[in-house]
């Protein structure tokens, strides 16, 4: 999970995630931006909570660190919150797009990463910061792993 939307919505979406058993988070650009995360079957990384710095250094340091970590540990599935997280962290990944599939609920857009060979064509889900209620990245990630929430 990429969740770059500072919209209250997400953020308690976001902690409602992150207290599940098995999930891994960290603000992207930390000292070690999810240590252990190959062992986590979640792993989240996002911007601070409270925002101090540039939005649009704050969405380039979490694009980034998610790139360093696909590097790292790869991922068999994406979930990006906020359009301009979604465009930075598939430029980061050398995606040039997404292949759409459908749209799972409201204002959420599924599909594959679209991009050169180097890139794996695996699962991506979209959401707008605004979107969804306190439950709902529980559901994306149960989403792509066909686990039920």
């Amino acid at each position: 999970m990429a969740v770059g939307s500072a919209n209250p919505a997400t953020r308690r979406q976001l902690a409602l995630l992150a207290a599940e058993p098995g999930a891994a988070s960290a603000v992207a650009g930390g000292p070690a931006d999810l240590p252990g995360a190959a062992a986590a079957p979640v792993r989240i990384l996002h911007t601070p909570h409270e925002r101090r710095a540039d939005p649009a250094e704050l969405t380039r340091l979490l694009a980034d660190s998610v790139a360093a970590l696909a590097a790292r540990d790869p991922f068999d599935g994406l979930v990006l919150t906020g359009g301009e997280t979604a465009e930075a962290v598939l430029r980061a990944l050398g995606a040039h797009g997404i292949d759409l599939h459908d749209e799972p609920e409201p204002g959420i857009a599924r599909g594959t990463l679209a991009g050169p060979a180097d890139v794996p064509p695996v699962p991506v889900v979209i959401k707008a910061g605004g979107f969804g209620d306190e439950r709902t990245l529980l559901r994306l990630h149960a989403l792509l792993t066909g686990s039920r929430d």
